[in-house]
């Protein structure tokens, strides 16, 4: 009988590696995440799309259609094996994202990746799929939080108020968050896609008192998500 045999290893220098478990953490990643990687410090826009073509050839990602005019960057057949052999958790592996999922994977991508400090999504850490709009700063303080996403919609402020409220006693009462709760380090986030409607909701906010500290991050480009505009 022809016996089986394994898979061989798919070999990955360290930049190839980092590209492939940011794309494992998120579900997928953009260009501008993949340039925040420690290997793509110094290496210039030139030198990151270099490398995502030779990874593309070697089928280890492929790219996929994000919004009219914006590829996302995803785990190729090769990429997954990879993961898979090295037990790293992949989000949303092969299955196709709807559109609520592209809006608060970009959250998460954009809100972990490229802002002044870095985060985890603790999907990541746990590999369960429970924490995925949960996240801890790769920082000293390691702050814990919950990532709410606005998916847009006019005024009823009440809606947005009662909903952080809602999201502020679920943590609270998470056993998970005990001990970021009991040191001060747990936040709750909101990532809003216009600076105006920030502006707005922090002037709600303020006559409002929640249990946890409440960040408001301003992320545009899920706008072209959310309420992509006409095609020409």
């Amino acid at each position: 009988m022809p016996s089986e045999t394994a898979p061989a290893e798919v070999k990955l220098i360290p930049a190839e590696h980092q590209v492939l478990e940011q794309i494992a953490m998120f579900g997928f990643t953009v260009e501008e995440a993949v340039a925040s990687l420690p290997t793509s410090q110094g290496e210039g826009r030139r030198g990151v799309v270099q490398l995502l073509n030779r990874m593309r050839k070697r089928r280890l990602i492929r790219h996929e259609n994000l919004y009219h005019g914006r590829e996302c960057i995803r785990l190729g057949p090769r990429g997954e094996q990879a993961m898979r052999s090295r037990s790293i958790p992949m989000r949303f592996h092969s299955r196709p994202l709807s559109e609520e999922s592209k809006v608060r994977a970009l959250a998460m991508l954009s809100f972990c990746t490229l802002s002044d400090v870095h985060r985890v999504p603790l999907c990541a850490v746990s590999g369960k799929e429970t924490w995925s709009h949960c996240y801890i700063e790769n920082s000293p303080e390691r702050r814990m939080g919950f990532l709410r996403v606005d998916m847009g919609g006019r005024g009823r402020w009440d809606r947005i108020l009662a909903k952080c409220q809602h999201d502020s006693k679920s943590i609270r009462e998470d056993p998970r968050f005990t001990e970021s709760l009991g040191t001060g380090r747990a936040e709750l986030s909101l990532a809003v896609t216009l600076p105006h409607k920030a502006e707005r909701l922090r002037q709600v906010l303020q006559d409002h008192s929640l249990p946890l500290p409440l960040r408001i991050i301003v992320i545009p480009e899920l706008l072209y998500l959310i309420a992509p505009p006409p095609e020409p």
